[in-house]
């Protein structure tokens, strides 16, 4: 997977912050097989959030930080794939991340909310497929 940078700057409960992402696989991570004999870098994620120059938030992410949402079978074939910002809400500014198996559809999405003091609460999110079931559609 190759390296990915963004940048955004938000105004959150009045004030402008600066978002920075940056996704790498990192060779010192656990590499991950698939079924089929592939093996996969894991990734690691860098969250920085700044109020003018003050810094707000920083962190790297691996999909260890997850541990708490994802069983361990989960974990061993998984990376951690990619962060975005998603929106802002009263409690935070929240940010979507999806821990996948490698080169597949199968993800589970996780919800990252920083205060505006930089204090931070994850959440797994429902899939789709889980909210509508196809019978009620």
């Amino acid at each position: 997977m190759q390296v990915s940078k963004s940048e955004t700057d938000i105004q959150f409960k009045g004030k402008d912050y600066h978002i920075f992402l940056s996704r790498t696989p990192s060779d010192s991570l656990p590499h991950v097989n698939t079924e089929m004999g592939d093996e996969y870098l894991d990734n690691q994620i860098v969250l920085k959030i700044t109020r003018g120059n003050e810094r707000v938030f920083s962190k790297t992410f691996t999909k260890r930080s997850f541990a708490s949402l994802l069983d361990e079978e989960f974990m061993s074939k998984s990376i951690l794939e990619g962060m975005v910002f998603d929106k802002s809400t009263p409690q935070g500014m929240v940010f979507a991340a999806s821990i996948s198996y490698p080169q597949t559809d199968l993800y589970v999405p996780v919800s990252i909310t920083i205060t505006a003091d930089g204090g931070m609460s994850l959440k797994k999110e429902e899939l789709m497929e889980d909210v509508y079931s196809e019978d009620s559609i």
